[in-house]
């Protein structure tokens, strides 16, 4: 099994990235008006290598909670993804899209439920798919060694799936390029 590859944007840049967000400003959830995910490609009409105007544009320009290198799209004051989130990075260019479900309420684990789960690659794959789903459409994901997460590679772009343990569902789905 292959190990994950480093993404070219830090998990810990990102979580400064959120930390520096002004606490009052209001953020909403994406829109879709593309509802594709394009492994290696695009989600929701973001894709890797747009202009931050173009996928401000995407998702909605007034929705997201945005700084120099990061956008959100989350519920409320933008400071909690327990409403789920939308979010990608750029440095210039758009270098990294996530969709993550939002964390079910009175239980463990996430809700699956739309905006969420709208956007679908073209066999049928999206947040709330099982592995087994994944694996069957794109035989080339492999498992990252002890992670809940199914990657493809191609290239220097990577797609990860991952997964909750205990109900075996995609609960987030990440394209970014790879620092190699």
């Amino acid at each position: 099994m292959p190990n994950v590859r480093l993404p070219l944007l830090s998990t810990a840049v990102a979580a400064l990235a959120v930390a520096a967000l002004a606490p009052a400003a209001e953020a909403a959830l994406p829109t879709f008006r593309d509802r594709t995910i394009v492994i290696g490609k695009s989600i929701g009409g973001v894709a890797l290598g747009a202009t931050a105007a173009s996928a401000k544009a995407a998702w909605g320009r007034a929705r997201g909670l945005c700084d120099e290198a990061t956008c959100f799209y989350r519920p409320g004051d933008g400071r909690q993804s327990t409403g789920g989130e939308g979010s990608f990075s750029f440095t210039p260019k758009v270098v990294r899209i996530e969709l993550k479900a939002p964390l079910a309420s009175g239980r463990a684990g996430y809700a699956y439920r739309a905006p969420f789960t709208t956007p679908k690659t073209d066999k049928g794959i999206g947040i709330g798919s099982t592995p087994a789903a994944v694996k069957r459409a794109y035989p080339a994901a492999r498992a990252v060694r002890g992670s809940p997460m199914l990657q493809i590679v191609r290239g220097q772009i990577s797609t990860l799936f991952t997964y909750h343990n205990d109900d075996r569902r995609v609960f987030s789905i990440t394209i970014e390029k790879l620092d190699r």
